[in-house]
């Protein structure tokens, strides 16, 4: 087995996600779909910083949760970036990710979001959110901008910054891709706009482009509930689908791999 850190995957030119098998990088995850699969975690957990096989809280050792700039809540909430105030956990890092060009999208996974991310990571941060549909609309020379923007368009224009797992996972979604891009065509780049003009914030508009992935799902859940991995309890049931990070079983709930980061794990089918 393998020290997992997340589903990685590929994009097909027609938008077909692929996900490889974290226990065997050559074999197409997808083909497993509709199949009795068994999943096994190990009893060993390694840091995802460090690297040091010992106890971890979302992938990470105590020290590396601690002093890592990635585990700090600004990275997670940009908009709190402290790096002008001398404070930041690791200056050297931040200047290689947190100062390199920011992207603010919008995507449409259980409904309309905003959401900001590094150039480089477009596509991967959408695939990894079960975006069906989504657009890059304008960008920013850091993350702090980025997501100062991103908090206005949430406080003032009520934009949704976030997913409900539960409408992903079921396939429910409350707005369709084309609603999605009337609305950003009619009222939403305009508000955008006014955000960044406001903030006094330079921008670049991103020339019109949008994405369409496709998802290995044969049946969304009925059940939706988070199902939990047991350490050396294999888990077996019939894989109905992948979206974002989630295994989906149709009649029983969904798996959200991404919560087993730092642990050995492996997918096999029966």
């Amino acid at each position: 087995m393998t020290i997992f850190e997340k589903l990685q995957h590929s994009i097909t030119a027609d938008g077909v996600v692929l996900y490889q098998n974290p226990h065997n990088p050559i074999q197409n995850l997808n083909d497993l779909v509709g199949h009795e699969i068994t999943i096994t975690l190990g009893h060993k957990s390694q840091c995802l910083g460090c690297k040091k096989t010992t106890r971890i809280q979302k992938g990470y050792c105590w020290v590396c949760f601690t002093k890592l700039a990635r585990c700090d809540l600004c990275f997670l909430q940009p908009y709190r970036c402290h790096y002008d105030q001398g404070t930041c956990r690791e200056p050297a890092w931040a200047q290689s990710v947190c100062f390199e060009p920011h992207i603010i999208y919008c995507a449409l996974t259980s409904d309309f979001k905003v959401g900001i991310t590094r150039a480089t990571q477009l596509h991967t941060r959408w695939v990894d959110q079960g975006a069906t549909w989504a657009k890059p609309l304008i960008s920013t020379t850091s993350r702090k901008d980025a997501g100062l923007i991103e908090r206005a368009m949430t406080t003032s224009y009520q934009w949704k910054d976030v997913t409900q797992w539960r409408d992903l996972i079921s396939g429910n979604q409350k707005i369709s891709a084309t609603e999605c891009r009337t609305f950003i065509e009619d009222i939403g780049l305009n508000q955008l706009f006014e955000a960044a003009n406001s903030l006094q914030i330079p921008f670049t508009v991103i020339p019109d482009s949008e994405k369409n992935l496709i998802y290995p799902v044969q049946k969304y859940c009925q059940m939706k509930k988070s199902l939990t991995l047991q350490t050396e309890v294999p888990f077996t049931g019939i894989l109905s689908g992948i979206i974002g990070q989630y295994l989906l079983f149709h009649d029983r709930g969904a798996i959200n791999l991404r919560t087993y980061g730092g642990y050995n794990i492996s997918i096999e089918k029966n």
